[in-house]
């Protein structure tokens, strides 16, 4: 099978996915629209999803200026099966349901781009920390390793395109993830202050009396932005930046002309103190 192809149908996929006969649920609404028991195994629903495309007439996309119905969506906590991060996979299952019941015309997902590593927020981190514009995160196919998430991806384009239904995905050109090799090659895609790299950057310092999180041992305290201004410096030329590890995360520093280090000033949305979606430790 090869695997580089990424002009494959969605039935071509259905053998692949991972764990096959695991039985998985879906909520009741979903499953309804498939005609199917709500548990049932991880084929059973993609079949019943791809059986609901085939059934459907081919129509033309929608001409500009005609009326539409956007459905945005974040693919991990919203389109999995019960109990489980959504991927391509159960996404493919729900489609029937966003389509038919919800009548979205088009689909707009958060982004499924590889995200970074460091200080990430929760377990997966911000899709609108990316790491790599260019790669779409392999955790999000739900197929089995030999389907890339590319493949994955076009089947469930190419389905809703021959519906007449826009897939799309946001990707947030404005906003990169700390340690996103990006910044190496162009260090003016982010902003630049005279600090150690532990340092955040927030709105309001932490308060010791207030805070119930575990501040790991590397980090300082946060610096009001309103006290931050005057450390903001211009980007360094792309040879002056280097990488540490600092604290397990991998973060950029450079030296300004004048001989100070500078780092990347690190906001949003990478956490800051106080963060809810920051794990407490």
């Amino acid at each position: 099978m090869n695997a580089t192809r990424t002009d494959r149908a969605l039935d071509e996929l259905v053998p692949d996915c991972i764990g096959p006969e695991d039985v998985v649920s879906l909520s009741e609404p979903v499953a309804r629209r498939l005609e199917v028991a709500s548990t049932q195994s991880r084929a059973a629903h993609l079949r019943a999803a791809i059986s609901w495309f085939d059934q459907r007439p081919a129509r033309e996309l929608r001409v500009s200026g005609e009326a539409e119905v956007v459905y945005q969506a974040f693919l991990g906590p919203f389109l999995g099966f019960e109990g489980e991060r959504g991927t391509l996979c159960s996404f493919a299952c729900h489609l029937p349901f966003v389509l038919e019941d919800l009548r979205a015309t088009t689909i707009l997902l958060l982004p499924i781009l590889c995200c970074g590593n460091s200080r990430k927020k929760g377990r997966t981190g911000s899709p609108f920390a990316v790491s790599d514009h260019l790669e779409l995160d392999p955790a999000v196919s739900g197929f089995a390793p030999h389907v890339t998430v590319d493949v994955a991806w076009a089947a469930i384009v190419a389905a809703c395109l021959r519906v007449g239904v826009r897939l799309g995905m946001i990707v947030p050109l404005a906003t990169v993830s700390i340690d996103s090799p990006l910044i190496a090659e162009r260090p003016d895609l982010v902003h630049w202050w005279a600090a150690h790299p532990t340092e955040l950057l927030t709105g309001d310092p932490m308060s010791s009396e207030t805070s119930t999180l575990t501040t790991p041992a590397w980090q300082v305290e946060a610096i009001p932005a309103a006290n931050a201004l005057h450390r903001f410096t211009s980007p360094p030329q792309p040879e002056a930046v280097r990488e540490i590890i600092c604290g397990g995360d991998r973060l950029f520093v450079a030296e300004a002309a004048s001989g100070q280090q500078i780092s990347v000033a690190n906001a949003y949305p990478d956490p800051v103190v106080a963060d809810a979606a920051t794990p407490v430790s």
